[in-house]
């Protein structure tokens, strides 16, 4: 009878410590869900070419992290498009981005001659759960002086 009373002790004790709120989370079971926010690109005309100055966040908002590969800034012009790849690191300063969280990053770059009309900003990025994925922005183009 004691025994018995130990065992189902012991049962109890067990299925209490696994109903236990302190338990770390496991990864969460969505992916990651990445946009651009907040982008505006300013140009500037500099000896002969235009300077580009680009500021976005980027926004994950399922809970899931993720890595960052490189940030593709497109400047699209009426003579075609021009493009420069930076790496995560020199973006933000880091290649994550945690859930749930936001990265901000300002860039700057010289293009051709022709003013662009719109820049398209592309971050490719791969979540803990082994997912691909782009965040992807457009927006027009201020003039600065």
């Amino acid at each position: 009878m004691v025994i018995a009373r130990l065992v189902i002790l012991a049962t109890f004790c067990a299925a209490a410590a696994c109903d236990d709120d302190r338990r770390t989370p496991g990864p969460s079971n969505t992916t990651a869900s990445i946009r651009v926010e907040s982008f505006t690109v300013t140009a500037t005309p500099v000896s002969g070419a235009i300077s580009y100055r680009i500021a976005f966040t980027l926004r994950e908002t399922s809970g899931t992290a993720a890595t960052l590969s490189d940030v593709t800034i497109t400047a699209v012009t009426a003579a075609g498009s021009a493009s420069r790849t930076f790496t995560a690191m020199q973006a933000f300063g880091t290649t994550r981005i945690l859930g749930n969280s936001t990265l901000a990053a300002t860039v700057t770059f010289e293009g051709p001659p022709v003013a662009a009309s719109q820049v398209i900003v592309r971050v490719p990025y791969v979540d803990d759960r082994g997912v691909s994925g782009t965040a992807e922005g457009a927006t027009t183009v201020t003039t600065g002086s």
